[in-house]
């Protein structure tokens, strides 16, 4: 199990994968099913990927848009409009263009330029960014940089926030907490344990 979204019944669905396709469909193509069921397909995968995203279109906020983030720091967003409606099964259409220099989908949401978005890499470190400073790009484009890393990281997660959100600051200090339990835990080579000590997370307001 990956995602779990509460539907109205009258919504529409879109996928993206980890080789950036996705496809977008309404949600009465997917029947109504019991618990224990496994389900019907919502997209055709190429050998290899797989999903990495799944959302809820809101009709009445069409104007939003599907902003992608890839795991080597790139990002744009891109209008829901140029996702046109298919039936559930197909393959979809390209969603972001990949490349060495991007790299595979790492996340990808549905949001709007006035809230804000997370990105956490594989090494913990979090940045905090609005949506409105990503530029906006068409299907086909590569995006830009989103997020700086060191060498060999990777983005592990995206999150879309709202603008003013309480749950980033209480994320961004559990992890300085968790950092700081694991370096007491750790003694050094004299014998001694350090003491605890947060280091803040990056942020990019």
């Amino acid at each position: 199990l990956a995602w779990v979204r509460m539907t109205s019944g009258n919504d529409e669905i879109i996928l993206v994968t980890e080789q950036g396709k996705a496809i977008r469909f309404h949600e009465g193509d997917a029947r109504a099913m019991g618990r224990t069921a496994a389900g019907v397909i919502g997209i055709r995968l190429a050998a290899g990927d797989r999903v990495m995203a799944a959302d809820v279109i809101d009709k009445e906020i069409e104007a939003s848009d599907l902003l992608i983030v890839s795991e080597n720091g790139f990002g744009k967003r891109t209008a829901l409009a140029e996702f046109n409606d298919q039936r559930r099964g197909g393959q979809g259409v390209t969603a972001i263009k990949l490349s060495d220099r991007n790299g595979r989908v790492a996340g990808a949401q549905i949001a709007d330029a006035e809230q804000e978005v997370m990105l956490m890499s594989a090494n913990g470190v979090v940045i905090r960014t609005r949506v409105a400073q990503i530029s906006r790009y068409g299907r086909a484009a590569q995006g830009v940089s989103v997020m700086k890393l060191g060498a060999g990281d990777k983005v592990a997660s995206m999150t879309v926030l709202s603008e003013q959100s309480d749950e980033a600051d209480a994320l961004v200090d559990t992890l300085a907490d968790l950092e700081a339990a694991e370096k007491e835990s750790k003694p050094r080579a004299n014998g001694r344990t350090p003491k605890a000590s947060k280091r803040s997370a990056s942020l990019m307001a």
